[in-house]
């Protein structure tokens, strides 16, 4: 008879048991017959079946009929998803803590968190004394197929490599707050002598949206890159620190992020 789990008990035991972990994680891609997760487990054969007892006694797995293999469970799935995603979480927050303590967060809603640990396999760049970390994001964004961003500051630096992509027919979409359009709209008078309007239609690749707020967070997400900047809990943006990746997780948070914002931006066509 299946015993009904204990979810305080069931997440110490879990987060306490390298074994028991990889079993479940081991187990997300398909069923493996038990020389298969020995070998992956990395236990002996007394080890894991307790470690197997329990899991199946929990309701987490099963054998799988008409073969020798074990497989997760609907709630094992479930519980094996969670429980990865929060301990990448976990170790992005260890990874960057200096970061996360010294910057303002508020932007992180409740699905952005429990997604963090997409950010595993992304770096830290810092100013060296040399080079600040949007010359290396200038250089990276020169490759974009397409590229969606989200400003509320002004770095005069970008103004030269955008137009480039532009031109280069990059599909790009920049959600800005009123501050950063109002540059925008100068520059290309003063640059281009033309409307932000008037510029739109010139190159329909470009898609401006405006914030009525100012974002606490400015990033870029390419086709293969995602750069984070983010302003210090004092109000300061923060030019010295980026948070960059360049793997599918990256990008896939970039992109959860900006339809944070891409929802509660409107439209320029003027």
């Amino acid at each position: 008879m299946w015993r009904r789990m204990n979810g305080e008990e069931l997440i110490k035991s879990l987060a306490s048991s390298a074994h028991r972990r990889e079993i479940l994680f081991s187990l997300m891609d398909s069923p493996k017959p038990l020389r298969d997760l020995q070998s992956i487990v990395n236990a002996s054969p007394s080890v894991l079946a307790h470690a197997l007892s329990y899991l199946e006694e929990e309701n987490l797995v099963e054998r799988e009929k008409g073969t020798r293999s074990w497989r997760l469970t609907n709630t094992g799935l479930i519980a094996a998803k969670v429980l990865k995603s929060a301990m990448e979480a976990f170790h992005v927050l260890e990874k960057f803590e200096d970061f996360w303590l010294e910057h303002e967060v508020s932007w992180l809603d409740d699905e952005l968190i429990f997604h963090l640990g997409k950010l595993k396999n992304t770096e830290l760049f810092a100013y060296d004394g040399i080079n600040y970390p949007h010359v290396k994001y200038v250089d990276e964004i020169r490759n974009a197929r397409w590229l969606k961003g989200v400003s509320g500051m002004v770095l005069k630096d970008y103004m030269d490599v955008y137009p480039e992509l532009v031109e280069k027919g990059v599909e790009i979409e920049l959600i800005l707050s009123e501050e950063v359009l109002d540059y925008v709209r100068g520059l290309l008078r003063e640059s281009f002598g033309v409307t932000l309007g008037e510029y739109l239609d010139a190159h329909p690749n470009v898609r401006v949206f405006k914030l009525d707020f100012k974002p606490s967070v400015a990033f870029t997400v390419t086709d293969t890159y995602f750069s984070l900047g983010c302003f210090t809990v004092e109000g300061i943006y923060d030019l010295n620190t980026d948070i960059m990746g360049w793997d599918e997780d990256s990008v896939s948070f970039g992109l959860m992020l900006f339809e944070r914002y891409r929802s509660r931006a409107k439209e320029v066509r003027e």
